[in-house]
This record gives structure tokens, C-alpha cells and sequence, in this order.
């Protein structure tokens, strides 16, 4: 499970630097993604929720990749010349900035869902092996998290400018999501003690 909150971390906090026409991220999500791959890998044997999401997680792990590597050589820049129709008559975003909303949608999807079934994952150790690992606190968090994120992308089309406070809320919510997920972590350690022989 510390595998999977490595990965999370790198995933949900994500920071880049823009030079020029390149942006160089400095958390990169397709890592984050590997150590979920091996994190979820790792706890296979107790929950098939578990062996369903490690497909997903290995095409986010090429996905965001690719995306890294266009942003890294700068060629996410060039999106712009067929997108980049503006509309600001009528307060549309051009089809560039849509273009990119959408590849952050895409991702926040599968985002969303891997963690959901993460969840449902650690409900299945839970009942199999009756022990309390927070999953009702780690659902409840996801489904805050998951509210606000959807918020975010709706506003950043509709009302950019109130997105900005709905994107802020939502990486608070992220980092509280961690905290969360590191408590269920340590329950687990805590309470099996095979868990530590994996590492």
C-alpha cells in the first residue's frame, strides 16, 4: 500500500516549470502511475478490484508519458494552430484551450476512478480480514474530492474566472485526501504484520 500513496502523491501534486514553448514537470504524473501499478500489484491477492484497475493504470501510464514528453519538447504548442480559434465575442474559450480542458478531464476520469476502486479495493481487505482500515473516512474524502473536480473543469468552461478558487479547494482536498489514505496505510502495516515483509 506505501507504493500506492507514493504514486498518488506524485499524481495528485503536480508542479512544472514553463521555458519557452517547454514545460518541464517537475512531479511527473507516468511515475506516480508505475508505483500505483506495482503498489496495486502488490495487493492483488486480496481483492480482484485490485487485478481490475492494473490495465487502466499501465495505459495512464502511457498516456501521461506522452503527455510529458509533448509538454517537455514543446510540442503541445502546435495543438494551438488548429484549435486556436477564439470566440471572445460570446466569452469561449478557443477550441486549443478546450482541446486541453478535455485531456484534463480524460485524466481526471481515470484519476478518479483508479482511486475509487483503490477504495473498494481496501473494503474488500477489510471484510475479508476484519480489520478497520478507514475506508468509510477515505470514501467519504474521495467523494468530496471527486464533487470539486468535476466543479473545477465545468467552471473552467463556463466561469474561468471562479474556477480558480474551485481549482485551489480541489488541491486542498487532494492533500487531504493523502492524509487520509497515509492513515489507512498505516493500519494496514499496523495490523498486518506480513505487509512489511513486501517492501
Amino acid at each position: 500500500m506505501r507504493n500506492i500513496l507514493i504514486g498518488m502523491i506524485l499524481v495528485f501534486l503536480n508542479f512544472d516549470i514553463t521555458i519557452g514553448s517547454s514545460k518541464i514537470g517537475l512531479i511527473p504524473s507516468f511515475i506516480g502511475y508505475a508505483y500505483m501499478y506495482s503498489g496495486v500489484m502488490e495487493l492483488s491477492g486480496y481483492s480482484n478490484k485490485f487485478v481490475k484497475i492494473a490495465p487502466i493504470i499501465k495505459v495512464m501510464v502511457a498516456f501521461t508519458g506522452l503527455i510529458y514528453l509533448a509538454d517537455l519538447l514543446g510540442l503541445s504548442a502546435y495543438l494551438e494552430l488548429p484549435f486556436g480559434v477564439m470566440i471572445s465575442d460570446i466569452g469561449i474559450p478557443s477550441g486549443f484551450v478546450l482541446f486541453g480542458i478535455l485531456l484534463g478531464l480524460i485524466v481526471m476520469i481515470a484519476s478518479l476512478y483508479i482511486s475509487y476502486e483503490i477504495i473498494q479495493g481496501i473494503k474488500d481487505i477489510e471484510s475479508v480480514q476484519m480489520k478497520d482500515l478507514n475506508s468509510d473516512q477515505l470514501l467519504s474524502t474521495w467523494k468530496l474530492l471527486a464533487v470539486l473536480a468535476f466543479l473545477s473543469h465545468a467552471l473552467l468552461i463556463i466561469v474561468p474566472g471562479l474556477a480558480f478558487i474551485c481549482i485551489i479547494l480541489t488541491m486542498v482536498m487532494h492533500i487531504y485526501y493523502l492524509f487520509v489514505f497515509n492513515k489507512s496505510k498505516n493500519l494496514y502495516y499496523e495490523n498486518d504484520e506480513n505487509a512489511f515483509q513486501e517492501d
